[in-house]
This record gives C-alpha cells, structure tokens and sequence, in this order.
C-alpha cells in the first residue's frame, strides 16, 4: 500500500525543483520511523554486540533494505577471509541481518510507494536518475535526522552507513555521506578504508 494521501510524483523533465524537494522531505518523513522499527527489530535479534546498522539500495533507488551487523559474525568473516577486516566492517551487503528477512518487513510501506514511483516515472518517459538521486537523497536526510536525535548512540561501537550499492555515484559523495553519519573516530576508520577500499 501507498503512504496515505500520496500520489507519486512528477518525474519528467522540466518539473519544478521545488516538487521535488517536497518529495524528499515527505518520503524522508516516511522512511525515519521505518529506519528506527527496522533497526531496533534487527539488533534485538543480534547475539553480540552490535558492530554496524545502516540502510541500502539497489543501483536505482528501486528499493531499500536496513542492516546490521554483530561481533560474532564480523570476527567469523575476517577470520575465513583475512585481511579484509576493515570491508566487512563497512561493506553493508555483506553483513548478518537485514530488514527484508523480518515479517513483515517495517520498510514495507516505503518500498511499496517506490514501486509506485518507479511506474509513474516510466509511465512518464521521464529521466529515471532524477527519482534514484530523489530516493538518496530523501534517505540521507532521513538518516541525518534520526542522528541528530542521537538514534545511533545507543549502539557506540558500530558503524553508520548508507550504501546505494553498484550505483553510478562518484565514490568521494558516497564517502561523504557515511562520514556524515559517524562519530569523528568511525568516521575517520571509514576515510582510511576509504583510500585503500580493497582492505
């Protein structure tokens, strides 16, 4: 089902920037409490402490799933694969837990306006980047949002990420983004990985 009173946008060319912006910020308004029952049903379920939480996409922004990660899992992965400590850390698609496992889903909602978008952009011949770059960015102010509140300090030794994985965006704004979300010292763990990606 769609969010109650929301039609799905006008994505062709030519639409007003404003339109846009008013659809970020309802779809972020949509997404923060989602993020929040998502998260706080994953780390429930850890066995350990809790090493990252975070949200992902596909390569469009076609859809979003929440995750996280646990000590004893993480430690197994670099134990069988050493070396490659600091990617299992930050790497969200490859860490223990994710929403789309959960019944329901509480990101269900979300995915079902997008799937609604995503056919009125196509409906609309319209510029399809225009809605992926819409769906980021509504996350992030989202994610920024439920930080600023001080959500994520409830889990001090874990990481902080969104990921639009094997999106075309330029790595250094996806960096920035994770920066943004982090504590100065996990923030700068994830510039050193950043630099040397293949650690």
């Amino acid at each position: 089902m769609t969010h109650r009173g929301a039609e799905p946008g006008t994505w062709a060319h030519g639409t007003a920037a404003g339109e846009v912006d008013e659809w970020v910020r309802s779809f972020a308004r949509l997404l923060q409490p989602a993020i929040v029952e998502s998260l706080r049903a994953l780390t429930s379920s850890a066995t350990s402490e809790v090493t990252g939480v975070g949200v992902y996409t596909d390569d469009m922004g076609s859809s979003l799933v929440a995750g996280a990660n646990e000590r004893r899992f993480y430690e197994n992965l670099i134990a069988e694969d050493p070396g490659y400590d600091a990617y299992y850390r930050f790497y969200i698609g490859d860490w223990a837990l994710f929403s789309s496992d959960l019944a329901p889903d509480p990101l269900e909602e979300a995915n079902a306006r997008l799937a609604a978008e995503w056919t009125a952009a196509r409906n609309q011949n319209a510029e399809t980047g225009r809605l992926s770059r819409a769906v980021w960015d509504a996350t992030m102010t989202a994610m920024l949002a439920l930080k600023a509140q001080g959500f994520f300090t409830r889990w001090p030794q874990a990481v902080v990420v969104f990921q639009p994985i094997d999106a075309s965006i330029p790595d250094e704004e996806v960096n920035d983004w994770v920066r943004s979300l982090n504590s100065a010292t996990h923030a700068a763990e994830y510039s050193a990985w950043a630099a040397n990606p293949l650690s």
